[in-house]
């Protein structure tokens, strides 16, 4: 069996209706525990409560750090890790830290580089104070993106039906699961992405997929 097919295991047996032995909490992207509308636990990590310091000790210090800045001036301070693995599944993550739009344009102006991405985006490397005082921020969100395609079937057998299907086009759609605070990008021409955020913050995710959306179902 090749190293792809163990990867999707535990995906293909959820499909067929069987269950891998038993993994504890927090192992794969569907095991989510809300706590509270605030709080929400996936990957051992709390969103709204775990630091970057805990993550870091937990999945290990080998990330990137950066600002991002939109084209519309939106900015977020953002932890990617290229790979992680948990109960044999692996993916890229992307952890979103806690700063107020003052604190994000303030670590913008003292940046040690500016670099204009293909996107639009603009990446600022952190300086020195402020990439160490990193540690202590909370995670507030996570993006998720597996290395394996998942389809809808696949999806459905393990996160279950979604509250509500968003269809931005004909290749790609948004399944929302707003008690779980997750969003599914499920897309036919790339990898599918997860994004976790604590309940209460679920709407503020999802308004921009409504105001893009061509066919909201």
């Amino acid at each position: 069996m090749s190293i792809r097919h163990l990867l999707f295991l535990p995906f293909l047996l959820a499909a067929c209706g069987e269950r891998p032995a038993t993994q504890p909490e927090d192992t794969y992207p569907w095991q989510i525990t809300v706590t509270d509308p605030a709080h929400s636990r996936v990957f051992g990590i709390t969103l709204g409560q775990t630091r970057l310091g805990e993550a870091a000790a937990m999945l290990g210090r080998d990330y990137r750090l950066a600002l991002f800045e939109e084209p519309g001036g939106r900015l977020s301070l953002e932890v990617y890790y290229k790979e992680i693995t948990r109960g044999g599944l692996s993916g890229r993550l992307i952890m979103i830290l806690d700063a107020g739009e003052d604190e994000l344009a303030g670590i913008r102006d003292r940046a040690a580089r500016r670099e204009v991405l293909e996107t639009g985006n603009v990446r600022y490397t952190l300086g020195e104070p402020d990439r160490l005082a990193t540690a202590d921020r909370v995670i507030v969100g996570l993006d998720y993106i597996p290395y394996v395609n998942l389809d809808a079937d696949t999806i459905e057998a393990r996160f279950g039906p979604p509250a509500e299907r968003i269809r931005l086009d004909d290749r790609r759609q948004h399944w929302l699961y707003p008690d779980q605070g997750l969003d599914i990008l499920l897309n036919a021409d790339g990898k599918e992405l997860l994004q976790y955020v604590p309940p209460s913050a679920f709407e503020a995710l999802v308004l921009p997929l409504r105001q893009a959306a061509r066919t909201p179902e």
